[in-house]
This record gives C-alpha cells, structure tokens and sequence, in this order.
C-alpha cells in the first residue's frame, strides 16, 4: 500500500513516503522514500534549512518537495510564507519533483503560486475541507490525499473522497496513529470499491506522480 504523507517510517512493506522537516535534526538518510521541505510553521534559520534542503534533494530517494506551503493560521509571517514557498518550487523546478503541500485557510493562495510557478504536479495532502476547494484544486490538474479523517463520517473528506476521480486522489496516515490499512479499508468501502483494487489504483496514481 501507498502512504503518500507519514510522520514516521513504515514498520511494514508498505511504500512510505516519510516527510523530513528541514528544521529537524536528521541524521538517517537512508529512507527507502521520503519528500523534504520546509514547513510553513518552521521558518527559522532559513539558509540553513534551504542549504539542507538542496542536499536532500539531490538524493534519488527524495521524490517530493514538501511538505510546504501556505497556513494563514500559524503565527509564521505571510510574507515570508509566499517567500519561502516560491523558492520551494524553483526548487521543484529545478530538480523535475513534484510537491506535497500543507495549505490552511489558504488554498486558493496556495493555488495561484504553484501555478505562477509552472508547477505541473502537487498533492494537496490532509484534504477535509468544502467542495469549492476541492473543485478548484481537480480543475487546475492538481490532486488530494486523504487521511483520518475518513474515519469520521460526518467529515469533509468522508462526504467528497467518492466525489473525486480516482486517479486524482492518495491515501496517507500524516501524523496520526492510525494505521494505512484502516484508511484504505474505509476508502474502499466509501468508494464502494474492492480494497485489492483501491490498492492496485494508488500504485499507479504513485507511479504517475513520481515518475519524472
């Protein structure tokens, strides 16, 4: 199974995509798959962490940019948001990567830099917001993934996940100790699909994403 967005390394088989904050101390490089960003929330010694950040991405296990983007709820300065963010993706850019995004009351901010910035794929992970945003992220070829969320039924992202096509959509468990097998066993079932299939569609949606 694909986990697109994870806070932690995989105990299993399972394709894990590990995310690495630049402001965190990381000394094991040896992820089988990871994305590398700096975080909104984070904006601290930012040479440092842009110097990290251009290391890590020479690295052929480093498949995304991110998690970055743009959060009108944390403290961080807007401006300096924009600023870091856009350096992100001429990173992106630079090393052909696409980017896993963290937007909060921001996506249609967050929309209009990547496409500024000629930012062909980007996945805006943790997705439980309303179908506007959701519409407008599918029509600018963008895609979503969904977590926890879906455990709860009264939910954004358990109302709009069987609204969303299938090869614009990934799973991921972010920070939550749920395990992936859960969320996909409740994607499934709200999809009204065979979680074999599910499973065999989020392999090639991680194919089409990572492939350069």
């Amino acid at each position: 199974m694909v986990n697109i967005h994870s806070h932690k390394p995989s105990e299993s088989n399972n394709t894990t995509v590990v995310n690495v904050l630049m402001n965190s101390q990381v000394d094991d490089h040896n992820l089988p798959c990871f994305s590398a960003g700096i975080h909104p929330w984070y904006l601290t010694n930012l040479e440092e962490q842009k110097t990290k950040l251009q290391n890590f991405n020479v690295k052929k296990n480093c498949l995304a940019i991110g998690e970055c983007g743009l959060d009108k709820v944390c403290a961080s300065n807007l401006k300096l948001q924009h600023e870091i963010f856009t350096y992100q993706c001429t990173l992106a850019r630079q090393f052909n990567k696409p980017m896993i995004i963290h937007s909060v009351k921001a996506h249609f901010d967050t929309l209009a830099v990547l496409k500024a910035n000629g930012i062909k794929k980007a996945i805006f992970h943790g997705f439980n917001n309303r179908y506007t945003i959701l519409e407008k992220i599918i029509q600018e070829g963008y895609s979503v993934s969904f977590g926890e969320a879906l455990l709860n039924e009264r939910s954004q992202a358990a109302a709009l996940l069987k609204l969303v096509p299938v090869d614009k959509f990934f799973l991921e468990t972010d920070d939550s100790t749920e395990p992936i097998e859960k969320i996909y066993a409740k994607a499934a079932e709200i999809c009204g699909i065979e979680k074999t299939n599910l499973v065999a569609q989020q392999e090639i949606n991680f194919k089409n994403f990572t492939e350069q």
